[in-house]
Formats: C-alpha cells, sequence, structure tokens
C-alpha cells in the first residue's frame, strides 16, 4: 500500500518507533491487512491494496463524499464484522502514531484539518507534556491533519495558555496572516463543532462614523444635554479637561446614566464642544446659575478639579502674602518696611560663620557688674544682625 504524504513525528513529542518493518499486518495470523480504497494511498508501510472489497480488511473512503456514502452504504455489512469502513485518514494516523489504531476509533472521523485539499500542519508545543500531546496528536492525524516537526513549518501552534510560553507565541505571530497560536481545547472544539476554524479577530474600534452609515445630527436637545453633563462634572471654566478626550470618552461609557450619548460617538461629541465651545459654555455657566455645585462636590471631574484647585489655591497664597512679613527682632514692629529693616532682612539670610571668641577670665569688677552688663537674647540677635560683634 502506497502512503499518501505524511509527516514524520517530531522526535520530541512521541517516542521514535520502527514501522519499516510493516505497519499494517494482521496481528493473529501475520498476513498482511486488506484494503480498498476509495482513494490511492500507497503499500510502503505493508498492507495490501486490493481492487475488490475485501471480507476481513478495510475500506478506506472519503466520508461525507458522495462516492464515500455509496461505498459505505453498499459494502457495510453487520454480518461480516471483520470488514471495517474508515475514513482514509486511518493510514495516516497510524503512521503517525506508530501504531494500528482500533477500527471502532475511527467510527466518527473525517478529514477536518485540512487547508485547500491538504492536511494541515499543526504543532504541538513541548509545554504541553508528553501525555496530552499524545492524545492530541491522535485526534488531529484521525481528522485529517498532520504534526509538523517545528513551529517555523506550523500553520497552527497548539501551546499551553496556562504558560507565558503562550502569550509570547501570541505576540511573535500576531502580525502573521496564516499562523495560529491555539489553547490545547481548541482541537477538541474543532471536532465537536465539525469545522476547522479559528476564533474570530474582532477588530479594534478606530472612532468616527462606520462607513455608510449616515450622519446623525445634532439637535437642540443634543446641546442641552451636553451643556448640563459639562455643568455637572466641570462646572467652572477654570477647570482644564472640557476639551480633553476622557470626559467624552467617560459619557459615552456610561449609557446607563447617559443613555442620549448612544446617538454620537465620544469623538463627536468633544468636536462638538470644540467648534462651539463659546456658545455651550454660555449654556454651560447658565445651567450652573441655576443649578449651583458645591466646590470639589461628588459627582464632578475629580482629577482635573483637583489641579485646578491646587493651582487656584497657590494663586490666593501668593496674592495674600505679598508685601508682608514678620517683624525682625530689634526692628520697629510698627514700621516693616523701611530700608533699615530690608537691609537686615536680607543679611539674616546670609548665612553666617561661627566665631570663635576668647574668653578672658574675669576680673573682680566684672564678676560684680556681670549680672548687669551681659545682654539679653534680643539684645544679642540685634548686634549680631548689625555686625556690632
Amino acid at each position: 500500500m502506497e502512503a499518501g504524504p505524511s509527516t514524520v513525528p517530531n522526535p520530541e513529542e512521541t517516542p521514535e518507533k520502527d514501522v519499516s518493518g510493516g505497519l499494517f499486518y494482521d496481528s493473529t495470523d501475520g498476513l498482511p491487512l486488506k484494503f480498498h480504497i476509495q482513494k490511492h494511498i500507497g503499500p510502503e508501510h505493508g498492507g495490501e491494496v486490493l481492487k475488490a472489497v475485501p471480507i476481513k480488511g478495510y475500506v478506506l473512503i472519503d466520508p461525507g463524499s458522495e462516492k464515500g456514502d455509496a461505498l459505505s452504504q453498499k459494502w457495510k455489512d453487520d454480518a461480516k464484522p471483520d470488514r471495517h469502513i474508515v475514513c482514509y485518514t486511518f493510514v495516516s494516523a497510524c503512521i503517525a502514531l506508530g501504531e494500528l489504531l482500533p477500527a471502532d476509533e475511527m467510527r466518527n472521523a473525517f478529514p477536518l484539518f485540512v487547508i485547500s485539499g491538504k492536511p494541515a500542519e499543526i504543532f504541538l508545543h513541548p509545554s504541553l507534556g508528553h501525555e496530552r500531546r499524545h492524545k492530541l496528536m491522535k485526534d488531529i492525524t484521525k481528522f485529517g491533519g498532520t504534526i509538523a516537526s517545528n513551529a517555523n513549518l506550523a500553520q497552527v501552534i497548539v501551546c499551553d495558555n496556562t504558560l507565558p510560553s503562550f502569550d509570547t507565541l501570541a505576540r511573535k505571530y500576531a502580525h502573521s496572516n496564516d499562523v495560529y497560536v491555539e489553547p490545547p481545547d481548541w482541537v477538541g472544539i474543532c471536532i465537536a463543532r465539525k469545522k476547522f476554524e479559528h476564533e474570530q479577530v474582532i477588530p479594534k474600534p478606530t472612532g468616527g462614523r462606520p462607513t455608510g452609515s449616515k450622519r446623525q445630527e445634532y439637535t437642540e436637545e443634543d446641546d442641552r444635554d451636553l451643556a448640563e453633563y459639562l455643568g455637572r462634572r466641570l462646572p467652572s471654566r477654570d477647570m482644564r479637561g472640557r476639551t480633553g478626550n476622557a470626559i467624552y470618552q467617560e459619557l459615552c461609557e456610561r449609557a446607563d446614566l447617559y443613555p442620549w450619548a448612544a446617538r454620537h460617538t465620544w469623538q463627536s461629541w468633544r468636536n462638538r464642544y470644540k467648534k462651539n465651545q463659546i456658545r455651550l459654555d454660555t449654556m454651560i455657566d447658565s445651567w450652573v446659575d441655576k443649578n449651583p455645585q458645591p466646590v470639589m462636590g461628588k459627582g464632578q471631574y475629580v482629577i482635573s478639579m483637583s489641579k485646578t484647585a491646587a493651582k487656584e489655591a497657590r494663586s490666593k497664597a501668593r496674592g495674600s502674602g505679598s508685601g508682608h512679613r514678620p517683624p525682625t527682632p530689634g526692628s520697629d514692629g510698627d514700621n516693616p518696611g523701611t530700608e533699615e529693616t530690608g537691609k537686615k532682612d536680607k543679611e539674616s539670610k546670609r548665612p553666617r560663620k561661627k566665631r570663635r571668641v576668647a574668653k578672658a577670665p574675669p576680673s573682680s569688677d566684672q564678676d560684680q557688674d556681670a549680672e548687669g552688663t551681659v545682654p539679653n537674647a534680643e539684645e544679642l540677635m540685634t548686634q549680631m544682625i548689625s555686625g556690632s560683634l
């Protein structure tokens, strides 16, 4: 029997088995298994191809095809249990696994993992482990696929999606048009659905109006709703954010609170405000006058408001603090703005070097008058500032 195109499994995937001596032989009598085939598959692994349908052997068909269904209906006979009608993928599956599969395991098999009439090349990543890879190999080859020897030859890479290697491979092939990275349960899902497919890639929204859709015109009610929304979230013109993106993105994300926002995209709402800023600011001011909003109130745009509040606080602090300084010790507190005081202020800010003053032993007269001649702290500081020491 001449075998069709098949890929020898990767030594990493399954242990090597010598099948060159013959795989398709009867284990009871050692004679070659007999095949009648719908399609030419070949004899290199043993077996004997017959033109007639064997009483004991295999009839290889293409399930679902008109000729395959005709052969199955014609030659299926419960009185001949040793005649097995199976999908032609039986041969390549046995060769890939290095073992003769029971015919019952091929009962529902059909060529599923096929691309343009050829077996799909599927690579089983080492992260799956030997036992799981062997099971997946059996399912893939039974249903028409072939096992790629390495990832570079594969059209599909099956990898354990619980490990970092899955994300690494997914990023690597994210821009590829013909290589997919799938989790291990993808094989079973395809078989259950009887469809070889991948999860549909949903394009990221690029914004703007969908192609072919009609332009949704703005109404007076739209402007009133927008003015009220901005009045609640950013009641003061001094607050930053009315021309930003986030405030309008939040508007469209909260359809539960603002169902009217669904009439336009967030980009459209932002452009509406920017192109009509003067008129809408007046509408916002009018709404806020009728509905006063507390300073730093709940429900307002916190990030922008906190920045603005900090800026206003700094401005107020500079405005109220200019021209006022505490009086310098020793100066006239009623006249803090004199030239002498300003000079002393500057000198007091200069770093002063510590002076070492040699202490002379006090005389007896000095001892008697020491209490009356020692300057107090205020006088001492005044003398230091004026440079008298």
